[in-house]
């Protein structure tokens, strides 16, 4: 664990009369594709990094986490389990993917309140998801880095939507220890995809490393621990970091951050030597709108009662907070996951596709409203392999045979495209969707048009698509 003595710079950004905290750090307990938030009960969509309770598992609920015999991060009276997508770096030769070192995770308990309300604890049994997977294009905010516009909000207007709020809850951003020039918490939207040269809003190498970082929403309804999406139940306040609850919310909640840190100087050194490769988040997300993190409460809820009343230091040190003195542990105590649910799968590497096969790219799965589309009716066809722009799809034909299905699909212009499920023993699958039905069939089209598999993309996603790869090329 490097240790963070430092003010980061979130608390430059998070400053305010209300904003006493309190910031812990934690060591990764494990990466393996485990949700019991999202996929009780069975193996995950995507692999993660996870934090905290040492007895996490795919049944992991808030009163077994209890039971846990200890904890990855700093205060020991904290069981609660924390998991976000892995990261990883693919070589553009060979197409293998290795996670990211990782130095660990900052967890901050912000206690902000706008003055007209307290700080409720989370409740016992309480869980929440905050980003969205799915997400690959951003629809309010420019993917470049803003330090001005994101400390002082100036982008959000009076009465934004949750999908724009969300938007601002997330980013990255690159430390340079040596120069001093460490970027601001939130002020890159997207990850830095590493490039000698040239480097701009989306391409920059980070000398010191990387910060993946996460807002959580702070609103609750006051009565749910969860719901069906796990993420309803809470909203942002009206500037994202502070600000009001709607009245449909109307409970304060500790505010939670996330700061994942990544050692970059490994992968500057292959780019300097002239190598070529990109970051990956482990649902397939090469840009960082998808990032997103898990929380499910594992507190003693005495002590966490006790902590959010009184840790009224401005400071962050954990240690200002007399609630855990004599409950402090360095976040490299050892503390080691009790059992595996899935023991053989590899997460960390190297391997050539990502642990649930998940398809790279940007490949936006944001309909024209942007909201996540849920619903595909294509999501049941797992270890999908994308056709490339243009592709004959002769060339990837088979004479095995493919499984047929055809359902509603959203308004759009006709989209055609290719993939080879795993279940079809490799046959080849071809996607055809109209205005009014998706089509998967083992009859091959004559050219694959685009990458786009799942329903709800208009003419704006699929331009998106192309400006940017029209972009990438440049590089």
């Amino acid at each position: 664990m490097v240790s963070r003595t430092i003010l980061t710079a979130a608390l430059a950004l998070f400053a305010s009369e209300a904003a006493a905290f309190w910031r812990m750090d934690c060591g990764h307990l494990s990466f393996e594709r485990v949700d019991p938030i999202d996929a009780p009960g069975k193996a995950a969509g995507h692999s993660h990094a996870v934090i905290g309770a040492n007895n996490f598992n795919k049944l992991s609920n808030n009163e077994t986490l209890l039971e846990a015999a200890c904890t990855t991060c700093q205060v020991t009276p904290d069981k609660s389990s924390y998991w976000i997508p892995n990261m990883y770096w693919q070589d553009a030769e060979s197409g293998e993917l290795t996670a990211v070192t990782t130095t660990g995770t900052t967890v901050y308990y912000f206690l902000r309140n706008d003055n007209t309300m307290d700080v409720t604890p989370f409740p016992p049994g309480f869980r929440m998801i905050g980003g969205y997977t799915k997400k690959r294009t951003g629809e309010f905010r420019k993917p470049i880095y803003d330090p001005e516009s994101v400390k002082t909000q100036a982008s959000i207007k009076e009465g934004a939507s949750q999908a724009e709020l969300q938007e601002y809850s997330l980013g990255f951003n690159c430390m340079d220890w040596e120069s001093g020039k460490n970027e601001d918490t939130l002020a890159r939207a997207v990850i830095p995809q590493p490039c000698h040269e040239p480097q701009d809003a989306t391409h920059k190498q980070c000398p010191s490393g990387m910060r993946a970082e996460i807002y959580f929403p702070s609103c609750w309804d006051g009565k749910s621990l969860d719901s069906e999406d796990h993420k309803s139940h809470v909203v942002y306040p009206s500037r994202v970091q502070d600000g009001t609850c709607p009245d449909t919310h109307p409970v304060r909640l500790p505010s939670l951050l996330f700061e994942t840190w990544y050692t970059t100087a490994p992968i500057n050194a292959l780019v300097n030597a002239g190598k070529k490769g990109q970051f990956v988040l482990s649902n397939g997300d090469t840009t960082g709108w998808g990032y997103h993190a898990d929380f499910m409460n594992g507190w003693d809820q005495d002590i966490l009662e006790r902590a959010v009343s009184s840790c009224k230091n401005l400071s962050g040190n954990i240690k200002d907070c007399p609630v855990f003195d004599g409950q402090l542990q360095s976040a490299d105590s050892g503390c080691e996951k009790k059992d595996w649910d899935f023991p053989d799968e590899n997460c960390e590497g190297p391997i050539k596709k990502l642990p649930g096969n998940n398809p790279i790219g940007d490949i936006p799965v944001i309909d024209d409203n942007g909201t996540e589309d849920d619903a595909s009716p294509l999501d049941d066809l797992e270890g999908k392999n994308y056709a490339s722009d243009g592709d004959d799809v002769s060339s990837v034909a088979s004479s095995k045979s493919a499984p047929a299905y055809s359902a509603p699909a959203a308004a759009s212009p006709e989209v055609v495209a290719a993939a080879v499920p795993e279940e079809a023993n490799n046959g080849a699958v071809y996607v055809t969707k109209t205005a009014d039905t998706v089509t998967v069939t083992s009859e091959a089209p004559a050219v694959v048009e685009t990458q786009y598999v799942q329903q709800g993309y208009g003419k704006r996603a699929i331009n998106e698509h192309h400006r940017r790869h029209q972009h990438a090329h440049r590089h």
